[in-house]
């Protein structure tokens, strides 16, 4: 706490902070900002000042990088440390001297889409924290509740998994109960047939109602069902064999409904898995510039980073994935999701995969 008549009240009634696109352009040392601040896109920002004069800002109508660099700045100037919902640690008091150095730092987010798969992020009322840290994603949780939005995942039919919602069995798997719409050429096993007659059609009639009732999504999923039992018949095990992967079927399919949505929604992104046995990417087609493919580590080894000779396999698929995809997202697993107090033994990996996803093209980690 300052004293008003003390020699620290003096020090800080020198400190003038502009924070928001607007202030940071007219304020009186800072209006050369401007033509830097439009290369920032949604999050970056920009921290500029000195003695005590600071401009803090995001780009033009960027509705998060303001957000973001506003915590930044609390923490590079302040030492100020959000280490939990309900641990913020703030050593210095706003009084710190650093207040009066000089100090002119751009930051642009190297991934699109960064989530955690824990309470603390999602939900649970615990949204400003989630925004401190730069949590921007929803899996499983509400970007429309924090600050700035983020990226938001249709839902329905949700985030992954969604071959079932999308194309539901009782609906079409049922002769008895839905004659009129029986297809059992769509199904095998726990999977669709993605190139099955029809198929495709309905999936890209079907998206565009989706994504009219929910207008601030900008992910929809078209994704396979968590099960390894996926369709070997037909046009599907044909250009399985042909490409060295299933997983050139499912993204054939998904291709088709993003060439369809492109026109109404442009800010819209598909995506869909490189999951298990569609982890190997295909030789021949390739992701549209609207289809996010999220590549799954599950196989991985936990203890060691991925540059390890026992991810190799995880390595050549990043590798093959980035040649032929502009958005590649990453599922990481952070926990045994068959035994979640299980410990995980990754925590001198983390930092190391990170920058292995960010030097092999990926665009969004979800962990």
């Amino acid at each position: 706490t300052l004293s008003p008549d003390g020699p620290e009240n003096k020090v800080a009634e020198q400190n003038t902070i502009a924070v928001g696109y607007r202030a940071t352009v007219s304020h009186s040392d800072n209006s050369s900002l401007e033509t830097e601040l439009q290369t920032l896109g949604l999050e970056g920002w920009v921290i500029s000042g000195r003695d005590g004069q600071w401009a803090v800002s995001g780009s033009k109508g960027a509705p998060r990088g303001a957000i973001y660099g506003a915590h930044a700045f609390v923490e590079s100037l302040l030492g100020v440390r959000f280490l939990a919902p309900n641990v913020t640690l703030s050593p210095n008091n706003g009084t710190d001297p650093s207040m009066h150095k000089s100090m002119h730092r751009v930051f642009v987010p190297p991934f699109e889409m960064r989530d955690m798969n824990n309470a603390q992020s999602e939900g649970l009322g615990n949204e400003p924290w989630s925004v401190a840290v730069g949590d921007n994603g929803q899996e499983f949780g509400d970007t429309e509740k924090k600050a700035g939005g983020g990226i938001l995942y249709a839902d329905p039919p949700g985030a992954v998994h969604t071959s079932w919602t999308l194309v539901p069995p009782s609906l079409f798997n049922n002769k008895s109960g839905h004659p009129e719409s029986f297809h059992p050429e769509w199904f095998a096993g726990g999977q669709l047939c993605w190139l099955a007659p029809g198929l495709k059609e309905h999936l890209a009639a079907t998206v565009p109602g989706i994504l009219r009732g929910q207008p601030n999504a900008t992910i929809i999923s078209i994704s396979q069902n968590d099960d390894t039992n996926y369709c070997k018949t037909g046009a599907d095990q044909v250009v399985s064999l042909e490409e060295g992967s299933p997983a050139a079927p499912m993204l054939r399919a998904v291709n088709f409904v993003a060439d369809a949505i492109r026109e109404e929604f442009p800010n819209v992104a598909i995506d869909t898995l490189a999951y298990q046995y569609t982890r190997p990417a295909p030789n021949k087609t390739k992701p549209r510039d609207n289809v996010i493919v999220r590549l799954c580590s599950i196989e991985c080894n936990f203890l060691k980073p991925l540059t390890d000779d026992s991810n190799a396999a995880f390595t050549r698929d990043i590798v093959n994935w980035n040649k032929i995809s502009d958005r590649l997202y990453i599922w990481d697993y952070v926990v045994d999701f068959h035994a979640w107090l299980m410990p995980w033994p990754n925590y001198y990996v983390l930092a190391p995969n990170i920058r292995f996803f960010a030097s092999h093209g990926v665009k969004g980690i979800f962990e």
